[in-house]
């Protein structure tokens, strides 16, 4: 009876294992190819890793991979899981954001995801007319200093450049770190609100209207990225609230051919921007009400450097501003209580220039120049420096210029303290009324006639 009861379980086993062979012979699916899939499907626990492919992904660019991807950051949120593993070489094609979500799930402790691009390349298509959406959206609860820890590794985010959606987002979340990604023809490629302790590292843009664009966002770290032929390469913006928003580095980085600016900082505290190249745009550089910075082996090619000053109490103060090489204009503007040392002006065209001059000091006050070279202009300037009625306690040593310096305005107007030593002025001091104050110290000499002069009391 019992050896009846087994024979028969064989047979049932049997035929429905034939069935179940049949079925997948029929969907043109193998058994070992389904049973890899099954197993492919489950995490590797020696790493917590799963892969899109798990989910459904392709990876061919024509089969809509964002339900897949979605599936996989749920899954890798819901369970704990820290590792989304992308295909070696696959081209993934999404519509819409996949949004790597932990909202609502309060102050989050040592808790995020790393995704490894392996090299593979996500297009970036439109559906539904959905031009404005993020590939990658994380979105965290905005509470402060969120614990969190996301990693996006070895991606090329491109789109068609007709439709142009946006690369990365991130609101909030810490400790977040963007590495050697390539973004190709994106409107916004990476935009950062309220996230601290960033990084993005080896980074590459290319032909986007913004590069990395961050808001109040404080120690965050740019180091060799590389942005070319965007209309905003680099945008990094507070509200200068004393600390709140700064410490933050660029550094070992380049930007070069964007139409409207290389690197914008505005409302910052503490901005460093180190051993950087920025070149052939309208604008270089724009510095706004910024405080504590420092700027050192700075390379401006063709294109203008500002500081700008939105008042009184927004000025650019404290800089210390050492080996910036300038092919541009140069406006300071609310300049103060600063340093520039081993400063190199030349090829200032006269374009965009009323004032007629390669260096422009305007509401500058207790500002230091030591070692400023001011080479002849293509365009023949009138002024290597043009000081204006505003500024005050001015000095300037070891100077090199291939035209004179003008004070504007009349000597009531000039609050004076202005001193020019050891230098070389093709043209010397001019002021518009002909007159100095007794504060008003040169000493300069007159390379046309090789003459030194100094007004100082007592000089012959």
């Amino acid at each position: 009876m019992i050896k009846r009861k087994f024979a028969l379980a064989y047979l049932i086993a049997a035929v429905y294992g034939c069935l179940f062979s049949d079925l997948l012979y029929a969907q043109g699916v193998s058994y070992k190819e389904w049973s890899a899939k099954v197993t492919a499907a489950l995490p590797d626990k020696s790493t917590d890793a799963i892969t899109v492919e798990s989910f459904g992904a392709v990876g061919d660019q024509v089969a809509d991979d964002t339900k897949a991807f979605q599936a996989a950051f749920t899954y890798a949120r819901d369970h704990g899981l820290s590792v989304v593993e992308l295909g070696s070489g696959k081209k993934y094609r999404i519509s819409e954001s996949i949004n790597i979500d932990y909202r609502g799930k309060g102050q989050l402790e040592r808790k995020g995801v790393q995704v490894n691009g392996n090299g593979a390349s996500i297009f970036l298509a439109v559906k539904g007319g959905n031009r404005g959406y993020f590939a990658f959206n994380i979105l965290t609860d905005a509470r402060p200093q969120q614990n969190t820890k996301f990693n996006i590794n070895n991606i090329w985010f491109f789109t068609d450049n007709v439709n142009r959606p946006n690369g990365i987002y991130n609101s909030y979340a810490c400790f977040t770190s963007i590495n050697n990604c390539v973004f190709y023809q994106l409107a916004t490629a990476v935009k950062f609100d309220y996230a601290g302790m960033c990084r993005f590292n080896d980074c590459y843009f290319w032909g986007c209207v913004d590069g990395i664009k961050t808001y109040r966002c404080k120690d965050s770290y740019i180091d060799g990225c590389h942005a070319y032929s965007c209309d905003k390469a680099f945008t990094l913006e507070g509200v200068n609230n004393a600390g709140s928003d700064g410490n933050v580095c660029i550094v070992n980085s380049v930007a070069n051919a964007s139409t409207q600016y290389n690197l914008k900082m505005k409302g910052l505290y503490t901005p460093m921007i180190a051993n950087c190249v920025f070149e052939q745009s309208p604008m270089n550089m724009s510095i706004q009400s910024s405080q504590f910075g420092k700027m050192s082996n700075v390379f401006c090619g063709p294109g203008n450097v500002e500081f700008v000053s939105s008042g009184r109490d927004f000025s650019n103060d404290y800089w210390n501003i050492a080996n910036l090489d300038a092919q541009g204009k140069v406006a300071f503007n609310g300049l103060k209580f600063s340093n520039v040392t081993g400063f190199k002006v030349h090829g200032v065209g006269s374009g965009n220039n009323p004032a007629n001059a390669a260096v422009q000091l305007n509401n500058c006050d207790e500002v230091n120049f030591s070692a400023l070279t001011v080479r002849d202009s293509r365009d023949r300037l009138a002024y290597a420096l043009s000081i204006a009625p505003n500024c005050g306690s001015i000095t300037i040593s070891n100077l090199i210029a291939d035209r004179s310096i003008y004070l504007q305005g009349n000597a009531n107007q000039r609050p004076g303290r202005f001193i020019v030593s050891s230098a070389i002025i093709n043209g010397g001091v001019v002021s518009e009324d002909k007159r100095f104050k007794p504060t008003e110290i040169f000493e300069y000499i007159n390379s046309g006639s090789n003459t030194f002069f100094s007004n100082k009391p007592g000089s012959k």
